[in-house]
């Protein structure tokens, strides 16, 4: 029986593709096949998809018309043959040996692998910095122990994206598990839909994948004003996911939202929209009731100001202390307000 299938959803990653090809293509195992799914590219990605299957025979295409990750994902799962399902990203590649290990850890048949791997940080002229996320030891968890160990792996990044697992297909079939057209956050989305079903999960400490961050091109650095909403639709599925396993995760639910409204705002703080613009964004950010907690606690607030100063991020930070006080001040207006006009119809 084929062991793996690797399934890869792209979409204009001309320049990026070949080189996540060949290191799929250069593993020492044979055991696979690739199903490359063409999401209407209006570069030469499908020509280097066509070029690659003439030399390789393992190697199947899908040509589609765009739709998203999510969907073309799911189109390669429903030709999948393979008895675990990979999904690995264009623009990032993998290491060696990848395959043979993943081949041993599947002897015990987890539902999940989850591996280490790298955050990769390229700049113009190559690899400016690699960072490891880790994985402390290989270890073949059970279902309790994969729920009582859920909020720290979350907290580590290890459980937000699809590239550092390898799925059983038969176990993705019988829950009927598939990918949303969401916008973005399909990774995140499709994991919570798994993760309260799995009974064994296989740890592995030995980081096979290089995720490349940073492309200004990227899918992720996209500037989108629902971006904001959707992270917070996932913080909710995530709490759906705590409530199941019967935990209440306030720290980690914190920190989640903590981080949101940093990189959005950050987002927008460095973006090349208008001053006003930038301003009426992130203030509609920081009226969200999901962030109260955030903003108007004086710790969290100071440690809000001392991360984005660690990571020179001065226009972010000035930017939410500038909002941040005229929100403050409206709502002392609008609570003086309040209070005259009660006081007046009280008379």
């Amino acid at each position: 029986m084929l062991k793996l299938s690797v399934i890869m959803p792209i979409y204009n990653v001309v320049e990026h593709l070949e080189r996540s090809l060949e290191s799929i293509l250069k593993q020492n195992y044979s055991n696979y096949e690739i199903i490359l799914v063409n999401d209407g590219s209006t570069d030469n990605s499908g020509e280097i998809c066509e070029d690659y299957r003439s030399m390789h025979s393992h190697i199947k295409i899908i040509h589609q018309k765009n739709q998203g990750s999510g969907v073309a994902r799911n189109a390669g799962m429903d030709i999948a043959k393979g008895k675990y399902l990979y999904f690995c990203d264009p623009d990032d590649y993998l290491n060696k040996c990848f395959f043979e290990a993943i081949d041993k850890y599947t002897k015990n048949e987890p539902e999940i692998i989850i591996f280490s791997y790298w955050d990769v940080y390229e700049g113009k002229y190559g690899l400016k910095q690699k960072e490891l996320v880790e994985i402390e030891s290989d270890y073949l968890m059970s279902k309790i122990e994969f729920r009582e160990n859920f909020a720290d792996l979350f907290s580590k990044n290890m459980l937000y994206t699809l590239w550092n697992k390898v799925y059983n297909k038969e176990f993705l079939t019988d829950h009927q598990i598939r990918f949303s057209d969401a916008a973005m956050g399909q990774d995140t989305r499709f994991n919570l839909e798994v993760y309260p079903y799995v009974s064994k999960v296989q740890l592995v400490k030995e980081p096979y994948y290089n995720y490349v961050k940073g492309r200004s091109d990227s899918s992720t650095t996209k500037h989108r004003e629902n971006r904001t909403d959707l992270q917070l639709e996932e913080v909710k599925l995530l709490e759906d996911v705590l409530e199941k396993f019967d935990q209440k995760e306030d720290i980690l639910i914190k920190n989640i939202k903590r981080n949101i409204l940093l990189e959005n705002s950050h987002r927008i703080a460095e973006s090349e929209l208008s001053k006003k613009r930038k301003i009426a964004l992130i203030a509609r950010i920081l009226s969200k009731e999901d962030f109260k907690e955030v903003i108007f606690d004086k710790k969290e607030t100071e440690s809000l100001s001392l991360r984005l100063f660690k990571k020179r991020r001065i226009k972010t930070y000035l930017a939410l202390k500038t909002i941040k006080s005229y929100l403050l001040n409206i709502g002392l207006l609008m609570s003086t307000l309040k209070k005259e006009e009660n006081h007046g119809s009280s008379q």
